[in-house]
């Protein structure tokens, strides 16, 4: 079960409520994202040691790892299943948590750019709506022109 709470959610783990603060979730998020435990530092603008303390004490607390990492030169991260399914519990909810009048259906003709962003073209009735967004997340979302979006 999910409690969501302004600046942090609550998970229900062997029968006790464990909290994770919204710091927890966006540092999973950068780390799914960028790869790296220095990139979440960096984006948050934490020490290193700090987000390595953050998601220690979680792990701790649930008693499994929520981000494996590779040590050395080129340093790499990946959540581990119980990370993926952390964050993605907390997004889904989130999403879902939304009002219907924030929810807007749309279907994607164009997208053009490259490189780091592109511009995408949502036709939603009446108007058409442009976003900036990374390349990164729609190859992430596998969005294609043609395709029907849900515009938040």
């Amino acid at each position: 079960m999910l409690i969501i709470k302004p600046r942090s959610f609550s998970i229900l783990v062997g029968g006790r409520e464990v909290e994770i603060g919204s710091r927890v979730i966006e540092i999973l998020r950068i780390v799914k994202m960028r790869g790296t435990i220095k990139a979440a530092s960096e984006e948050l603008g934490v020490s290193y040691r700090g987000v390595i303390g953050a998601i220690r004490r979680l792990e701790k607390e649930l008693g499994t790892k929520l981000i494996e990492t590779r040590r050395g030169r080129g340093a790499k991260a990946h959540l581990t299943k119980v990370g993926e399914e952390i964050l993605g519990m907390y997004l889904s909810t989130k999403f879902e948590s939304m009002s219907f009048r924030n929810k807007i259906p749309g279907r994607v003709i164009s997208i053009e750019g490259g490189g780091v962003s592109a511009i995408v073209t949502v036709e939603t009735y009446p108007s058409i709506v442009k976003a900036l967004i990374t390349t990164e997340a729609i190859e992430e979302l596998g969005l294609k022109v043609g395709d029907t979006v849900t515009w938040l």
